[in-house]
């Protein structure tokens, strides 16, 4: 089968002029698509912030709690195997904390939140702890259970 009639008409070549506002439109576009993203992630970049800060917040609080617990373990054993026993505890802190005993109770200061916990023997310690790894030793010395910060040793 052959076609009949005159062939499709087509549109003539662009002129250098319609070819130089095509690639400017072009850029153009390119241009406000960028300044959309942008400002979307100018506008996100906060967000993402505070729930960076705010996740490192609760994973310090959640390792000062481990040390705290560990801590209060060790106590226990030490009191409950009676006089000269000793516990050494290994504990890692993702920021400065104190620790404190007083009157059958236990608490842990780290980034300004207060964690306590009671505890069934007496002890007056009080431990200014740094970021990073610690050993602490729990010892028994005549029924009060003494936590004094040792050197680490060791691999565990």
């Amino acid at each position: 089968m052959s076609r009949t009639g005159p062939p499709p008409q087509r549109d003539p070549p662009p002129s250098g002029r319609e070819m130089r506002m095509r690639k400017a439109q072009s850029s153009l576009e390119l241009l406000i698509v960028l300044a959309g993203f942008f400002a979307f992630l100018a506008a996100w970049l906060p967000v993402a912030n505070s729930i960076r800060s705010q996740g490192e917040a609760a994973l310090s609080l959640t390792f000062a709690e481990l040390a705290l617990s560990d801590l209060a373990n060790a106590g226990d054993e030490a009191f409950i195997l009676g006089s000269g026993n000793s516990r050494e505890i290994r504990m890692r802190l993702r920021g400065n904390a104190e620790l404190s005993f007083s009157s059958g109770n236990a608490a842990i200061t780290s980034n300004g939140a207060v964690l306590s916990r009671q505890v069934r023997f007496a002890s007056s310690s009080r431990l200014d702890l740094r970021k990073g790894i610690s050993c602490i030793m729990a010892e028994n010395a005549g029924g009060e259970i003494r936590f004094t910060e040792v050197p680490c040793t060791g691999a565990r």
